[in-house]
């Protein structure tokens, strides 16, 4: 299967270190991102290099479970560089 890329965006009218403090800890993803079911993050806290992240997320039909370690962590300003380490995709039921 040809692989699809998918993005958005968004322009937040809020401080860059408020919306850090959001964004940077991963149980905060269930309320802003469309689509994911499921998210688990090991250790749970505020996103650093080599957590894991279990993921399920419904897009474009399907299912899409992933586990993924962070990378590249750039302490209030970014992270990603997400290595796959497993990803399985299924048909929505």
């Amino acid at each position: 299967m040809k692989p699809i890329a998918v993005r958005s965006s968004a322009v937040v009218q809020a401080p860059a270190g408020f919306v850090w403090d959001y964004l940077h800890v991963y149980a905060n993803d269930l309320e802003w991102r469309s689509g994911l079911e499921k998210m688990a993050q090991t250790p749970p806290g505020p996103v650093r290099d080599g957590a894991r992240v279990e993921e399920t997320l419904r897009v474009l039909g399907r299912v899409v479970e992933s586990v993924v370690e962070v990378a590249d962590v750039r302490e209030g300003r970014s992270f990603g560089g997400w290595p796959r380490v497993r990803r399985r995709t299924a048909a929505a039921r």
